[in-house]
């Protein structure tokens, strides 16, 4: 019982921690899809697309 309930806390620490990151990056993915939709000659997933890695 005590290796579910330290898997448990491990995962939702792990959860806790990354979930601004991951919230930020789905902002400013979904900020540059709207930029590209508005202005598409300024192809700003060319810029984009590294930003995540």
């Amino acid at each position: 019982m005590a290796i579910a309930t330290s898997g448990t806390w491990l995962f939702s620490s792990a959860l806790l921690m990354s979930l601004p990151a991951v919230t930020a990056l789905l902002v400013i993915n979904f900020a540059f899809g709207i930029m590209t939709k508005a202005a598409p000659q300024l192809n700003i997933f060319a810029v984009g697309f590294p930003l995540p890695c």
